[in-house]
């Protein structure tokens, strides 16, 4: 639609837009911002990479599932972007050479993470880039050199590291693996007793309390009743769990 219109500075976008094709501002170079309607379902790949003016802070609409792949790719004077709970992939180089991004919160929701997405071809480039990053706990797959050339110095997962261990973590992601990893030990065991499924015990019928044996911690216990939800808070990986019926 725009693709190469290099003199373009700005665009307003109506609020009954639900799509943005592939590479619609491509190489848009004097684009210096964009508000993207909640309209929007989808936004095709390399929709605005090489917007080089795009600056300051852009939002994605809640509802799209996929960052397409290239999607901001070489938008360097980009600071900051909102990333919707709905999104579930994050596709390769979405965000490569984003070099001025200072932080970013990946949702809980995502499961994929693309080659190359937070990456940046020159490691100099990227003394303004976020050196923290928290990977949630929803997160099953990071592609290859996903993190090449990065600045990241501290991980936080979500999860436990047992559960760190079982994410597939292809090659080239060492700035990840080589940063101070932080693990997250609490343990979040909901269900509704209407269904009485228990994820990390299996399958429980009727169960109506919860006793959990800490070793010298239970003091770290939340036993928390509402109707039909019951949450068990525990602060500590060691634990053993007894159902009573």
């Amino acid at each position: 639609a725009f693709e190469s219109c290099t003199n373009l500075r700005s665009v307003t976008l109506p609020s009954s837009l639900e799509h943005i094709g592939d590479a619609a501002f491509y190489y848009c170079k004097s684009l210096q911002g964009i508000e993207i309607p909640e309209t929007v379902t989808y936004i095709g790949r390399s929709a605005f990479e090489e917007c080089r003016a795009l600056a300051g802070s852009v939002t994605i609409p809640d509802g799209i599932t996929k960052l397409e792949n290239d999607t901001f790719q070489s938008c360097v004077n980009l600071e900051h972007i909102n990333l919707p709970e709905s999104l579930k992939t994050i596709g390769d180089y979405a965000l490569y050479a984003c070099t001025k991004l200072t932080e970013i919160t990946i949702p809980a929701s995502v499961k994929s993470i693309g080659a190359y997405a937070f990456a940046t071809y020159d490691r100099n480039d990227a003394s303004s880039y976020f050196t923290e990053i928290t990977i949630p706990a929803s997160v099953t797959a990071i592609k290859g050199d996903a993190f090449y050339n990065s600045s990241v110095k501290t991980m936080y997962y979500e999860g436990s590291e047992p559960r760190w261990g079982l994410i597939s973590i292809e090659e080239g992601n060492s700035r990840l693996l080589m940063a101070d990893h932080v693990y997250d030990s609490f343990l979040l065991l909901e269900w509704n007793s209407a269904h009485t499924v228990l994820s990390l015990s299996g399958e429980v019928e009727d169960c109506t309390y919860i006793m959990a044996a800490f070793y010298d911690v239970k003091d770290q216990l939340q036993l928390i009743k509402q109707p039909f939800l019951l949450q068990l808070q525990i602060y500590h990986p060691l634990l053993q769990i007894h159902l009573l019926y």
